[in-house]
């Protein structure tokens, strides 16, 4: 930083080398980057509720492994990232709510973990109640070291759940684009 030669010749230590001054300086910086360019819309409870209402119905675990995302992802506040890494040990049942121990974090800078609490809504957009359908008909309790949110082989009667194989952002991204090309048209742009 310039500007700090009369602090000097004052006989006084410059203000500019102070960590807050330089906390203050960075933020400022990153507050002048206009931010990203493709940045997306967040997803509403209306959304979800249109989801539900769409893809709810069918015990397909294609669909219901997108439920879960968007439900699980929107009530915890979860990046996809975050989400795609969560493996059943991770997950704690109580009678009213869902305990996720988050490993990993973007914004966990001691690498510490933090534990995020889902909560029953009673609603038809419970994210309790999808969890609970999703790990039923995948039978992924059984199996801690497995991928809450894992890859699925398609076979004659519909799919079975490969537990050990987490599905990548690419594939994430995939089933968005494919359930939204499938008719639903309520996906922010």
């Amino acid at each position: 930083m310039a500007f700090d030669g009369g602090h000097i010749n004052a006989g006084f230590t410059s203000p500019t080398n102070h960590p807050l001054v330089k906390l203050a300086f960075e933020g400022a910086k990153r507050l002048a980057i206009k931010g990203r360019k493709n940045q997306k819309e967040p997803f509403t409870a209306e959304i979800i509720s249109k989801l539900v209402s769409e893809f709810g119905s069918s015990d397909n675990l294609m669909h219901l492994r997108f439920l879960v995302i968007c439900i699980t992802g929107f009530a915890g506040f979860f990046r996809i990232s975050e989400l795609l890494n969560i493996k059943i040990r991770n997950l704690e049942e109580t009678k009213e709510s869902f305990e996720i121990f988050v490993e990993k974090s973007k914004t966990d800078q001691l690498r510490e973990g933090h534990t995020v609490f889902i909560a029953k809504s009673g609603m038809s957009t419970c994210p309790v109640y999808w969890l609970k359908k999703y790990l039923s008909l995948t039978n992924l309790r059984n199996e801690p070291e497995s991928y809450l949110i894992c890859r699925l082989a398609k076979t004659k009667k519909g799919h079975n759940v490969l537990g050990n194989h987490q599905i990548s952002y690419d594939s994430a991204r995939k089933t968005f684009i494919d359930h939204y090309q499938s008719g639903f048209s309520q996906f922010p742009k």
